[in-house]
């Protein structure tokens, strides 16, 4: 029984990661869509300059499995905890506005610095990298080759929210620092 539910997984996984993805990548389209709709809150600095219409053509990321199962591996943790960590904030956003919890982080670097908030953000990330790393090692020694591909999944999003979250901050401080000159 356990090699026919083996065999069959093996023989749909294409099929199989391609509905992960593409659950991944309406997660994250819909959760971004609740939390950030004129895309104040978003941290990826490509999404933000491209827009929506980009955004949604990620979509078509989902097709990954059928041209490379080990690359589709990969991408899949990301996507996964990029739409969790999106549905965390929707709420917050959604209840006060965009421009509010926009202006939150304003308020948070006027009062503790850019400094601190960097060095949080960029900690988490070192906390999700281990998590991937130990994966990885741990996928080495028994041999499992996609177990593998999902730690440096797991990786990747690491660099994603210690990247693309510092320079959000680092955006965020230029802008109150572009309204301090403005506004004197």
């Amino acid at each position: 029984m356990e090699d026919v539910l083996r065999h069959s997984i093996q023989q749909n996984l294409p099929h199989i990661l391609f509905v992960l993805l593409l659950i991944s990548r309406l997660g994250d389209i819909i959760s971004t869509r609740l939390a950030s709709p004129k895309l104040l809150l978003e941290a990826n600095p490509i999404a933000r300059w491209l827009g929506w219409p980009f955004i949604y053509a990620t979509v078509l990321i989902s097709f990954m499995p059928y041209f490379d199962i080990p690359s589709a591996v990969t991408i899949l943790p990301p996507f996964l905890m990029v739409s969790a960590s999106n549905l965390q904030k929707a709420y917050v956003s959604r209840l006060y506005g965009e421009e509010h919890y926009s202006q939150q982080f304003h308020a948070a670097l006027a009062k503790n610095g850019l400094g601190g908030m960097l060095l949080y953000t960029l900690a988490a990330g070192v906390f999700v990298a281990l998590l991937g790393i130990a994966l990885m090692i741990i996928a080495e020694a028994e041999g499992a080759g996609l177990s593998y591909d999902f730690g440096m999944g797991i990786l990747l999003y690491a660099l994603v929210i210690g990247g693309y979250g510092s320079l959000f901050y680092l955006k965020k401080a230029r802008e109150m620092k572009r309204s301090s000159i403005l506004g004197a």
